[in-house]
């Protein structure tokens, strides 16, 4: 997250002095979020174990931030996806469809059930999940579909539901940099049968790692309970005991650190959005370049500033200071030996590109 001009420690940074600034900053942080915590009262004692205090605390409001009805801690956003995938009823020998332009978390989630993720191509010019390429690909044999929200952009969540719906197969939305995009006024994980957060390094709220499994329905949440959590937890939840449970808890600190960030998390994605926008407007008028912006209906997150840009664009971006990255997503279909035509992949993968501000010190920028 951009938040004004380099500090000297963002220059020792950039000369790879780390020496006593990183860490003086993220005791500052813990220190921060832990008077904070201490001024919560009702609560009562947090215990990984049983999810209370401190993780049911941040579970609350993260659902009412989102607007759903339940919400679990999980140890990473990789971790929850892939127990939403579980909650779903995907097994091993299933084929779950996954966004061909993306990062390779989704398709590990997929592969480490057993499962066989099948890439989809995106639209052309969005660079998200193609929910008529999803309709083409679907078959009595794929038990689930995974659209990412790349880069905090909603996907066409509403179109993708409908495809889903009609096959009677669920949508898992990943929304792992999405925390706050919304879509036709719905925040983005509420659409599907379960959403997806990170709280890891670089989005919105950094608890250092963890991720948060959002939905509406109950035996979804049951499931998930007794997939990830410890059976002292699936006992108070009502879920069935499962001893057998490959555990994925949030830690403790990390529930602290995450529920002090969401307390001021309107501030901080108002800076981020305004951030993003000051890239954006200077990109205005340069020839060979066209950044990514809202729509009617939609709200991003800005993990991101995307932009597609030519070589003369690469160079008016230059000459305006604008820092220009290839957007550093994966072709899925490549790295898991598909040979799913995905052309509109493989071309975002050359032209489009992640912006940033050259005057602003590139390990605080977060865009």
């Amino acid at each position: 997250m951009v938040t004004g001009a380099p500090t000297e420690q963002d220059s020792r940074l950039q000369r790879g002095d780390t020496r006593g600034g990183f860490d003086a900053e993220l005791v500052a942080k813990v220190r921060a979020s832990l008077a904070v915590w201490e001024r919560q009262t009702g609560f009562g004692p947090t215990s990984s174990l049983t999810g209370s205090g401190a993780i049911e605390a941040l579970e609350t409001e993260f659902a009412a931030f989102c607007g759903s009805r339940f919400a679990i801690g999980i140890s990473s956003g990789t971790l929850a996806l892939r127990t939403a995938l579980g909650a779903v009823g995907v097994r091993e020998g299933a084929r779950v469809i996954v966004t061909a332009l993306d990062w390779p978390a989704a398709a590990a989630a997929v592969i480490s059930l057993g499962a066989r993720p099948i890439p989809v191509d995106v639209r052309r010019g969005s660079f998200l999940l193609d929910p008529k390429e999803v309709e083409r690909s679907l078959d009595a044999s794929v038990r689930a579909v995974v659209v990412t929200h790349l880069s905090g952009i909603p996907a066409d969540v509403d179109a993708l539901q409908s495809v889903c719906a009609n096959a009677g197969v669920p949508l898992i939305e990943d929304c792992c940099q999405a925390l706050g995009a919304a879509s036709g006024g719905r925040p983005v994980g509420t659409t599907g049968a379960a959403g997806v957060f990170s709280l890891g390094p670089g989005k919105l709220i950094d608890a250092g790692e963890g991720g948060v499994l959002v939905t509406d329905d109950a035996g979804i949440y049951a499931r998930a309970v007794s997939l990830s959590q410890h059976p002292a937890r699936q006992l108070r939840s009502g879920a069935s005991a499962n001893d057998l449970a490959l555990t994925a808890r949030l830690h403790p600190l990390g529930a602290i650190l995450a529920y002090t960030a969401l307390s001021e998390i309107k501030e901080d994605a108002a800076r981020q959005r305004d951030a993003a926008q000051r890239v954006i407007d200077r990109t205005v008028g340069l020839p060979g370049v066209t950044a990514v912006t809202e729509r009617a209906g939609e709200t991003f997150s800005w993990a991101s500033v995307l932009a597609v840009a030519n070589a003369v664009g690469l160079g008016a971006l230059a000459e305006a200071s604008i820092g220009a990255e290839l957007i550093g997503a994966h072709d899925i279909a490549a790295l898991v030996g598909s040979e799913a035509a995905v052309p509109n992949t493989r071309a975002a993968l050359r032209s489009v590109f992640k912006l940033y501000d050259k005057d602003l010190s590139r390990v605080r920028r977060g865009l």
